[in-house]
């Protein structure tokens, strides 16, 4: 079995060599502040503290996209335990693009493992510190809305798909399908009838046949009362 190294507290937590040596330069200018300033050299250190700062966030960043590209290396082989594993090691450490993208890849991996509630926990939790609008946002929505249909929950799931049904973009497809299924799960079959004509005007190429086979099923069902 291949080795895959794991993202270690030291990488993105603890105090490297560069933190605990330029903590006790800061610290000593701190007792010295008088002699530094009349010496003209406080503002050399803080110069050359900040572009080892700089040095350092960078080594740091790049360790957390290291660990993030492992992690999803093992998502793509289909090892979600461990992947899982990986991308909670990752939201605890990288930036908040790369936290908030980890928090999708554990929803995923949970749901590929069958932990269905404890998915849709992880996107509530996601959905609730990223703005609505925000791309992530929008594929958190759809996420939560499958994972409250697999969870046999439709009230859930039209809830979920609420905010990005109406909205153009790349989920817009999928969450009209998803309210479609989830309507006639309903017995609303009327708004599903009214969900696939509007898919059909907005998708002319997509699943055509297919769809219009399901339109006319549920308007002779509707139509038969």
């Amino acid at each position: 079995m291949a080795q895959h190294n794991r993202i270690s507290r030291r990488d993105l937590k603890d105090p490297d060599q560069f933190m605990v040596t330029f903590g006790r330069v800061l610290e000593w200018c701190r007792l010295h502040r008088q002699n530094l300033i009349i010496g003209g050299v406080a503002v050399f250190v803080i110069l050359i503290g900040f572009a080892g700062w700089q040095l350092y966030d960078a080594s740091r960043r790049e360790s957390a996209q290291a660990a993030y590209n492992r992690a999803v290396n093992l998502y793509q082989a289909g090892q979600y335990a461990e992947a899982l594993e990986r991308f909670r090691e990752v939201q605890q450490g990288g930036s908040t693009a790369q936290e908030n993208l980890a928090a999708m890849y554990v929803a995923n991996s949970q749901l590929a493992l069958g932990a269905t509630k404890e998915a849709i926990r992880t996107l509530e939790e996601l959905k609730q510190r990223i703005p609505e609008d925000a791309f992530t946002s929008q594929l958190a929505s759809l996420t939560l809305g499958l994972s409250h249909e697999l969870a046999k929950d439709c009230g859930g799931a039209l809830r979920a798909i609420e905010g990005i049904v109406g909205v153009v973009g790349p989920f817009q497809q999928e969450a009209l399908l998803l309210k479609a299924r989830c309507s006639v799960n309903l017995g609303q079959l009327d708004s599903a009838i009214e969900v696939y004509r509007d898919y059909l005007q907005r998708y002319p190429g997509e699943d055509t046949a297919q769809i219009s086979l399901r339109l006319q099923e549920l308007q002779a069902k509707s139509a038969g009362g």
